[in-house]
């Protein structure tokens, strides 16, 4: 679960992506975020799948 700031859940998702794609060499194309809760005002809980093999 990762913790964002953004200003809705699928900014959120997509910063968690775009976080996860720059941080780590393996191939996370696969991976899925959904913003579960907004936290507080304009930050948001963000779970991450990762898919198949890495």
């Amino acid at each position: 679960m990762f913790a964002i700031d953004a200003t809705s859940p699928d900014e959120a998702e997509l910063r968690v992506l775009a976080w996860i794609n720059h941080s780590y060499e393996d191939d996370l194309r696969r991976a899925t975020a959904t913003a579960e809760h907004q936290a507080s005002p304009h930050r948001w809980h963000v779970s991450l799948r990762i898919l198949g093999e890495f």
